[in-house]
Parts: structure tokens; sequence; C-alpha cells
């Protein structure tokens, strides 16, 4: 059960590919390599990126949590 529940999991996600960038600033944020095919790597891209990939992790609890529950 894990294992499928490991696979809904990345399936989910999509590419499942997460990646740290880091601005001028020499902050780091997680975001995912989508958002950065074809774009200049500036800190509106990120705040983008940082909104995917929250948007990705609510949705995967979400799923998470509803594989869960029918056990």
């Amino acid at each position: 059960m894990e294992n499928n529940l490991f696979k809904l999991l990345i399936s989910e996600i999509g590419h499942g590919v997460i990646k740290k960038v880091s601005t001028r600033s020499g902050v780091s944020y997680p975001t995912t390599l989508r958002c950065f095919q074809g774009k200049s790597r500036n800190i509106k891209v990120l705040e983008a990126s940082v909104v995917v990939l929250k948007e990705h992790r609510k949705r995967v609890k979400d799923l998470r949590d509803q594989l869960l529950q029918s056990i």
C-alpha cells in the first residue's frame, strides 16, 4: 500500500522534480523546474513558483488524507 501511495503522490505532483533556486540576495526558494523553462530567473517567477509548489503540496496532502481515510 505504501508503494502505491508513493506512486500516486508522485503522479499528483506531475513531473515530481523540485529544486532550490537562489536569488541574487542569496535566498533559496524551493521551486518546480517547469516554472523555469523559457523564463528569466527573477523574483516574480520565483514567487509564482513558490505559490505553485504550495498548491501542489496542498493537493498532495488532500490526496494522501483521502487515501488514508479509504483504508
